[in-house]
């Protein structure tokens, strides 16, 4: 005459998701995909990955929403880390690592870690020096003209690509600062001016040989 009712409790789970977001201006270059590392304070549901270890996701870089692992509800978990966001000639700022979020029953917004990627493109600052090799003519001039040419703008725009531009610099091999360039520009000096002294023959080396400008 005994009616028995028996009670299955299942911990309820919610499935910890991830997505990279690209900031606008996108270099022509960005990669597809990068690989994401997450923690959680809580073995998953099958118990495969275990609490407070980097795991690896796979994401696009186009805001598609990627699933990891489901936790139990409550867990907390972050994107700790990630890897091959790196694009040639810029610097990257990634914001959302290590931001929490706890999971929810289910696949719902609030269980989705995003981790924006900005990226700006690095500068450098072309440099000149003029040196007069020893001996020295007591008249040799305290300064020079130099004219350089870069195969792209100035990041201002003020010095146009595969144009002379004028560099006035001292002979005691002080470095003189022309303009700023995207890394990666090659620049020259072409030619230079002022540097005649009288009864003296001169010979100029180091025109015409390129430099790869890097950041800074």
């Amino acid at each position: 005459n005994i009616a028995t009712v028996t009670n299955t409790y299942t911990k309820q789970a919610g499935t910890f998701q991830a997505k990279k977001v690209i900031a606008d201006p996108k270099p022509a270059n960005v990669p597809q995909s990068v690989k994401l590392f997450y923690q959680c304070n809580a073995d998953s549901v099958d118990g495969a990955i275990k609490a407070n270890t980097d795991t690896e996701l796979a994401v696009n870089t186009d805001g598609t929403v990627t699933d990891g692992a489901a936790f139990p509800r409550g867990t907390e978990c972050k994107v700790t880390r990630e890897a091959d966001e790196s694009v040639a000639g810029y610097g990257v700022a990634s914001a959302g690592l290590n931001a929490t979020v706890t999971l929810a029953e289910g696949k719902v917004a609030g269980n989705i870690a995003t981790v924006t990627n900005t990226y700006t493109r690095k500068t450098g600052t072309f440099q000149a020096k003029k040196v007069i090799a020893d001996p020295k003519p007591a008249n040799a001039p305290q300064s020079v003209k130099l004219f350089y040419q870069c195969n792209a703008d100035s990041v201002d725009g003020a010095v146009k690509a595969n144009t002379d531009t004028e560099l006035t610099v001292n002979t005691d091999g002080t470095l003189v600062d022309g303009a700023v360039f995207h890394a990666g520009t090659e620049c020259k000096v072409t030619r230079e001016a002022d540097a005649d002294i009288a009864d003296y023959g001169v010979a100029a080396t180091g025109l015409n040989t390129a430099v790869t400008i890097a950041e800074g």
